[in-house]
């Protein structure tokens, strides 16, 4: 995560301060559900500073920490998104892709979440992979000609036109 200088924000104390609580948790506790539940508030917490100061360090300490989690799979559904989230924040492209994929499998299909986690997994796959990402999103096309409810309609009938897809819909719903 780098070096943390003695200026601390607000953010940089609540994110150091988690971690080092949770280390001394973990190696006085092991796995026990309540170093669970403090290590979750922990990478919620620092994914809150990382959205409303953009402080670096508490990203990557909030990933570590949703990391190990998530590996362990002791991380739940918000978590997980969480970690998705700060992984792509932190151009851990493979990380984020990770996380996205078991969330999009669990979630129910053609809800807010899904379509949520369809999008960032397709976007993420267009970094590593932009041929395979244009087949995912074709027949994701094919599947909901109207690319799912606002926002998302938007951000895949934009995303569609970035990979020289023709989307099915406008931006509006309406058919081009």
């Amino acid at each position: 995560a780098g070096r943390v200088a003695g200026n601390f924000s607000a953010g940089g104390r609540v994110g150091a301060l988690g971690a080092r609580g949770a280390e001394r948790r973990r190696a006085r506790e092991g796995r026990s559900p309540r170093w669970v539940g403090v290590a979750r508030e922990v990478v919620a917490a620092g994914a809150a500073v990382w959205q409303a100061e953009g402080d670096a360090v508490v990203r990557d300490l909030s990933l570590a920490r949703g990391t190990e989690l998530f590996e362990r799979e002791l991380a739940d559904a918000p978590t997980i998104r969480r970690v998705a989230q700060l992984a792509a924040a932190a151009d851990e492209t493979e990380a984020a892709l990770a996380a996205w994929r078991p969330l999009l499998a669990a979630t129910e299909p053609a809800t807010l979440p899904w379509f949520e986690a369809r999008y960032e997994s397709i976007r993420l796959l267009a970094q590593a992979d932009p041929g395979r990402a244009s087949e995912v999103l074709s027949q994701f096309m094919t599947l909901y000609p109207n690319l799912g409810p606002p926002p998302w309609r938007e951000r895949f009938s934009e995303f569609a036109e970035t990979l020289q897809l023709q989307p099915t819909v406008d931006a509006q719903g309406r058919a081009p």
